[in-house]
């Protein structure tokens, strides 16, 4: 087996066919978070919904946040793979966009009121998969 490294379509690719995947941001407290999201990606960047909490205060600041997802498939194809985004998340304001966010189907974890989006724009992207040998 061994890593090889996925182009940039191979990684918009997953990005288009999970909803599951990972944020890692610094708290308000600067402790390093990483937390499950479901997110949608719109063909430029992450979209998450959120509400009252640590990543929207994350957001608010503009920081700078990781997005990861992956696949750790240890069938007989033994097909694993992440894909990592690098950029900034942002608070969607209501006025942007909302006719498109009203159609995106995001969801909470626990099914609360997630009335906020969070946008990541990627300035880095870069993913592997591990291949058979």
């Amino acid at each position: 087996m061994s890593w090889q490294d996925l182009d940039h379509d191979a990684c918009v690719r997953f990005l288009s066919e999970t909803s599951l995947g990972r944020l890692a941001f610094t708290d308000a407290e600067s402790r390093l978070t990483v937390l499950p999201v479901n997110y949608h990606w719109d063909g430029e960047g992450v979209l998450i919904r959120t509400g009252a909490g640590s990543k929207l205060a994350s957001a608010a600041r503009r920081q700078s946040v990781a997005f990861e997802i992956d696949s750790g498939d240890t069938g007989p194809q033994d097909h694993s793979w992440s894909v990592l985004l690098r950029g900034t998340a942002d608070v969607m304001p209501d006025a942007s966009g909302a006719s498109t966010l009203e159609t995106v189907n995001v969801s909470g974890w626990i099914g609360r009121d997630r009335p906020v989006f969070i946008r990541i724009d990627p300035t880095e992207m870069t993913g592997r998969e591990l291949l058979p040998a």
